[in-house]
This record gives C-alpha cells, sequence and structure tokens, in this order.
C-alpha cells in the first residue's frame, strides 16, 4: 500500500500490539468483499444454503477480484 501512498502503519501496529484489538485492514476491492461476504452468510444464515458450497464459491469469487 506504500507504493499508492498509503500509510497503513496503523493498522500494523495495533495488529502487532498483544494487548489491542485488531482493526480492519486496508486492501484493495474492500466494497466488493463487503458484499460478496455479506451475500454468503445472508445465504447461509439466513437461506439455509450448505456453508461449505457457499463459502467455497465466495473464495473463488474473491480470488478472481485479485487476478
Amino acid at each position: 500500500m506504500t507504493k499508492k501512498g498509503l500509510d497503513v502503519s496503523p493498522f500494523v501496529n495495533e495488529a502487532n500490539d498483544p494487548n489491542e484489538t485488531f482493526l480492519y485492514p486496508i486492501t484493495d476491492h474492500a466494497s466488493e468483499l463487503l458484499r460478496i461476504m455479506r451475500e454468503s452468510f445472508d445465504a447461509i444464515l439466513l437461506n439455509g444454503e450448505d456453508a461449505a458450497k457457499t463459502l467455497k464459491a465466495a473464495n473463488d469469487e474473491i480470488n478472481a477480484l485479485f487476478d
């Protein structure tokens, strides 16, 4: 993220401090990731979809964002 001009040190410092909580990281495609995961968990928790199958599909979709 440094190449993009983003200082992510607050996230790294927070993650490395054993007395702190872990903040949500900065990532590319954040809105897409949230949409995919929200839809996946809704499908599982609200519609009874198979968790393994649904999460595998979500993982594949997320990985494709970074190809």
